[in-house]
């Protein structure tokens, strides 16, 4: 089973377009966001972005989970916003 904040991290790089810029926007260590995307393409055993000098690009499969992964975090502020309206 995957890690729901590995894949925040990952969604946070693929709209940011780089590890820096994910870990600005996340007010983490750019280590972090490092690690936790590792983790995510271990996790799936493949690779989701491509890593380079100045940005990071997904791969063909990345903007796919991508795509998927909108759809989670979507779904994850839908359970936030039910439960503060039981409240």
């Amino acid at each position: 089973m995957i890690d729901w904040e590995d894949v925040r991290h990952f969604l946070a790089v693929a709209q940011n377009g780089t590890l820096s810029g994910a870990a600005r926007g996340l007010r983490v260590d750019h280590a972090t966001v490092s690690r936790r995307l590792a983790a995510l393409e271990a996790a799936l055993d493949v690779r989701l972005v491509d890593r380079l000098p100045r940005s990071s690009r997904l791969t063909p499969l990345g903007r796919q989970v991508f795509e998927r992964a909108l759809e989670m975090e979507s779904a994850a502020d839908g359970i936030a916003r039910l439960a503060k309206a039981s409240q």
